[in-house]
């Protein structure tokens, strides 16, 4: 652990905040989408082959429902039933969340605001050393629970085409619909343009590594996204009374996402700080960065949260009703010391696909909203009409829209005023 001050993390935000992608992983991304999107399947076939070492027929791209359907057999028990409680949990959360109908009346105006899902959702997990049944989970529970008409995944298989049997169980529970083994930003083009194979879809979500986000960012447009994500981050904030080697162990769990994830203590007590270090176990080179601040009270450590805007943030703290209201901007706030973002990684319910690099300023974890888009059906009385047209058609004229007036004037019986 590497404790620094307020000055040096400053710097590091900013450097955050202000980083770009390398050109080569955007020159290259882009050379990816424009080849699926002009060649489609077989663009598709030479990138698999390029940089997943995967050599199958395009026929053999799609996984069936029957192999989806049997994997569990082939799964423990336990494995099984712990996919089931997952997806379970998830899909209840997001149900709770699902955006209705809204009909408001002001002085004769009816307006509905009509919340409709979205017809297809795309679904990216990444693979990782055995795949992500918890990426596939939190996406796709939250689109069947919004009402998606049909869920597509894609996620990289092995070096054989093959998936795990955990991944496929998970997709199964949580409603997938197609499921496709492709992965990295030729999967992204896949889903926004459609192949061959590949349907086309109205909107894609899920983690990925740079690779991904840059399609994601490229393709944004001809399809919609959920976010740009980028390394894990949390955020803990702790005072004397925290467990430290609990604190530890939940700074370890997140920069074990890899060398660019970071970890972050923000604490009050000095002795709690030598605690945390005594405990942490450092010795893994693929862990990320793990740092430590020290400020004089828990407001200046609420205050300088909100100015991170971290991807998790916890709170182990003898009063947290005092600090939570104080948080403005994190992706996810875990209150205490079992409601731990670990914990939430897998099978609390709540969404482990959020806003990173300080995005949580601005965006909101995935949510069954995320599927819905709204139609404003608007319906007025003659009365209400007479009343809005004259502001209407004054701003018209003021922008030169001569012929907006006009029509707005004829709702007042005619154009003489």
């Amino acid at each position: 652990m590497r404790v620094i001050d307020r000055g040096v993390l400053s710097d590091w935000q900013n450097q955050r905040e202000r980083q770009v992608p390398y050109q080569e992983v955007y020159d290259s991304v882009r050379q990816i989408v424009d080849d699926v999107r002009l060649r489609q399947d077989a663009a598709v076939m030479d990138c698999m082959r390029r940089y997943d070492g995967v050599m199958i027929d395009n026929s053999d791209i799609e996984v069936s429902r029957a192999e989806m359907c049997s994997a569990q057999n082939v799964l423990p028990a336990d494995v099984v039933s712990s996919i089931d409680y997952a997806a379970t949990a998830v899909y209840k959360f997001h149900l709770m969340g699902v955006p209705s109908d809204e009909i408001r009346y002001i002085d004769g105006l009816r307006v509905t605001r009509r919340a409709d899902p979205i017809k297809t959702a795309g679904v990216y997990a990444p693979r990782g050393s055995r795949g992500y049944p918890s990426s596939v989970i939190m996406a796709a529970c939250a689109a069947r629970a919004a009402g998606v008409g049909e869920v597509v995944l894609c996620t990289p298989p092995g070096k054989q085409g093959n998936i795990s049997a955990e991944v496929m169980h998970a997709a199964f529970v949580s409603g997938v619909d197609r499921m496709f083994r492709i992965g990295g930003a030729a999967a992204i083009a896949a889903m926004a343009y459609g192949t061959q194979t590949v349907p086309k879809v109205d909107k894609i979500v899920g983690p990925g590594n740079e690779y991904v986000s840059q399609a994601k960012r490229l393709v944004y447009g001809a399809v919609g996204i959920d976010m740009i994500a980028g390394p894990s981050e949390v955020l803990v904030i702790a005072d004397e009374c925290a467990c430290a080697e609990w604190v530890a162990y939940d700074l370890a769990a997140q920069a074990e996402h890899g060398s660019n994830s970071w970890a972050l203590l923000v604490t009050d007590s000095v002795d709690l700080l030598q605690r945390v270090q005594n405990a942490l176990c450092e010795d893994d080179p693929n862990l990320g960065e793990v740092v430590a601040v020290v400020v004089d009270s828990l407001e200046e450590a609420a205050e300088l949260a909100s100015s991170l805007a971290p991807e998790h943030l916890e709170l182990f703290v003898r009063q947290p009703d005092v600090v939570v209201p104080r948080i403005r901007n994190c992706g996810a706030v875990f209150v205490g010391p079992y409601a731990c973002a670990p914990l939430a990684d897998y099978a609390l319910g709540p969404n482990h696909v959020l806003p990173t690099g300080g995005s949580a300023r601005f965006s909101s974890g995935l949510s069954a909203a995320d599927f819905v888009r709204y139609t404003n059906i608007v319906e007025l009385s003659e009365c209400a009409a007479r009343d809005a047209t004259h502001a209407s058609a004054v701003l018209a004229e003021i922008e030169g829209y001569t012929r907006h007036a006009r029509a707005i004037r004829m709702r007042r019986g005619g154009e003489a005023e």
